[in-house]
């Protein structure tokens, strides 16, 4: 489903900066609520304990209220994936890491002092 809707938005906003040299109201409008949908979804990549690791951010509608999901994983140490679905992107970003971390400790794959160290970077 994700893949169509990026799709989809791709196609329209080709089709916006193609028309936007006609100009008009709608033609702006088009162009700026393409904008703004592109940047509802969110990813990138930062260093945890030394490994390098990923998150994810995908928007969706949960009880009618907007909501993100956020995905948290690091594929060349484990294959645990953090998890988590909050009303705000760095919300869902923090959640899904403290998922992680969680789940990495449970394991047995980091100490509590690791774990306690790099989750008090969140804490405020």
């Amino acid at each position: 489903m994700m893949k169509v809707t990026l799709v989809a938005l791709l196609l329209m906003s080709t089709y916006v900066y193609r028309t936007a040299a006609q100009g008009g109201i709608w033609t702006q409008l088009a162009l700026a609520l393409v904008k703004n949908l592109a940047t509802l979804w969110q990813s990138g990549d930062f260093q945890f304990l030394g490994h390098e690791c990923h998150y994810r951010i995908n928007p969706t509608v949960k009880r009618l209220k907007w909501k993100y999901k956020g995905k948290f994983w690091c594929p060349s140490w484990t294959s645990i994936t953090g998890r988590a679905t909050k009303s705000s992107r760095s919300g869902a970003v923090e959640h899904s890491v403290r998922d992680f971390v969680s789940q990495a400790k449970s394991s047995g794959l980091i100490t509590e002092k690791e774990a306690q160290t790099f989750i008090s970077q969140y804490d405020g």
